[in-house]
């Protein structure tokens, strides 16, 4: 009878299933699995990233259209998804003429997110014709950030006021 008393004893049942993010090992003990981080690609995210922006702008002043395109570098310093930067553009058309071709220098910031997304703020002093203070969005990797931004900002000329539509890209890489 003793015998058959631990043969009822004996569990002929399965082991019930682990919970999420456990599995059994050999001893039949559920046991943590190992945590598995996907490579976004930020973790080479660092140093120097170079290269070109453009700024389209268009105005309507009368008479005078006023159509012109601020071609430069932007240059970031990346560290723990930050990054911080400079950017510089001159004009060469229309807007050349009414306020000179010296280099306008600006700052750019911004921060990488999961999922490759990146925004900041681009800061520029453009003179006599304002300063380009506006959001941008876009996306980043260990081997480019790029990102555009849209905005209005008003040009000042004596007693007129002109809304300035503007618009830019950037791409840069290590």
């Amino acid at each position: 009878m003793s015998a058959m008393f631990f043969w009822f004893l004996a569990c002929s049942f399965p082991l019930p299933d682990c919970a999420d993010g456990y599995e059994r090992n050999d001893a039949d003990t559920c046991v943590a699995l190992p945590e598995i981080v996907a490579d976004t690609g930020l973790s080479e995210l660092q140093g120097a990233y170079e290269g070109p922006i453009s700024i389209s702008i268009n105005a309507d002043a009368g008479n005078l259209p006023i159509e012109d395109v601020c071609e430069g570098t932007v240059a970031f310093d990346v560290s723990a998804r930050r990054l911080d930067g400079l950017v510089r553009c001159a004009f060469t058309g229309t807007v050349a003429g009414i306020i000179g071709t010296d280099p306008f220098e600006g700052s750019m910031d911004g921060a990488a997110e999961e999922g490759g997304r990146t925004s900041g703020q681009i800061v520029l002093d453009l003179g006599a014709f304002g300063v380009l203070d506006e959001p941008w969005t876009g996306t980043v990797s260990a081997d480019q950030i790029e990102g555009s931004f849209v905005g209005t900002m008003n040009f000042v000329v004596g007693a007129l006021e002109v809304p300035v539509q503007f618009e830019g890209t950037f791409s840069a890489a290590p």
